[in-house]
């Protein structure tokens, strides 16, 4: 399985790298390395901590 960082994601998500960092950290998350690599369960710790903030918008979908 290929491992993806920080960097790579907040391209996917085309976010702002710090952005992305502030949101982990805010999750609970904390990534201090731009290049550092983004675990599956990171995405969801993510994905948790966006919903409780912002409400849930979409259906849970299946985590990449």
């Amino acid at each position: 399985m290929a491992q993806t960082t920080v960097e790579q994601f907040a391209g996917e998500l085309k976010l702002p790298t710090l952005l992305l960092l502030e949101q982990l950290k805010s999750a609970g998350v904390h990534k201090i390395k731009r290049r550092g690599s983004i675990e599956r369960n990171d995405k969801a710790a993510l994905l948790e901590h966006l919903r409780k903030e912002h409400g849930t918008l979409a259906p849970k979908s299946k985590l990449r």
